[in-house]
């Protein structure tokens, strides 16, 4: 973004898949990296309900807010016309608008891989250029965040909202606390979908040893 910090466009508020994040517009800082700390879950065969809160209160600019959300379904990196979810416009002046979308995912979807799906609100236009870093956000914010399907979103599926797992990021241990007492399964997946770690756990707290993963997005 070409003016990071407060300017009175923002992301205020996203919630799906069992994730409700509160960001509100002072804490605005251009781009803000959710896609391990919240992993939301969606069904692949339903459609998914998704709530994005947007506010435009900067009085220099009368120009509407737009907001776009993509999830990159096919992993390449760049945020495509085809991976597009949800789009709208509001006008200066809003706060706290809810725009309620709905996601209907692909049927190529790999249940259990995590995906990347990014959220942008912009004024004046909202691009792919603008989506994939090649053109600078006039006044705008950026949230990427975690997307997991299953074939049925049932209240198993969503215990993955139980958890609480920091510090994010890390070099050394990942600890997880979890108001689940059965076995749990817990695989780390590199940014490619590859999984580089796959292990399991009984109890509610414990830590995870990553020191041996190499630098990078997981």
């Amino acid at each position: 973004s070409n003016n990071v910090g407060y300017f009175g466009l923002a992301v205020d508020k996203v919630v799906f898949g069992g994730i409700i994040n509160n960001t509100e517009p002072a804490n605005n800082f251009g781009y803000t990296n959710f896609s391990c700390s919240h992993i939301g879950v969606m069904s692949k065969v339903s459609p998914n309900p998704i709530a994005v809160t947007i506010s435009h209160t900067n009085t220099n600019s009368t120009a509407p807010i737009i907001v776009k959300g993509y999830i990159d379904y096919n992993e390449n990196g760049t945020f495509e016309a085809n991976e597009l979810i949800f789009n709208g416009t509001s006008q200066s002046g809003t706060v706290g608008e809810v725009k309620n979308f709905t996601v209907n995912a692909p049927q190529t979807v790999e249940i259990g891989k995590v995906y990347r799906m990014r959220i942008a609100a912009n004024s004046t236009s909202l691009t792919e250029a603008h989506m994939n870093c090649g053109t600078a956000f006039h006044i705008g914010d950026i949230e990427d965040y975690g997307v997991t399907f299953t074939n049925a979103l049932t209240t198993d599926d969503l215990s993955i909202t139980d958890f609480n797992i920091y510090p994010n990021p890390t070099n050394d241990f990942l600890n997880v606390t979890s108001s689940i007492t059965t076995n749990k399964k817990i695989a780390i997946y590199d940014i490619s979908g590859k999984q580089v770690l796959n292990m399991e756990q009984d109890t509610s707290s414990f830590s995870i040893d990553v020191s041996s993963l190499q630098t990078g997005s997981y």
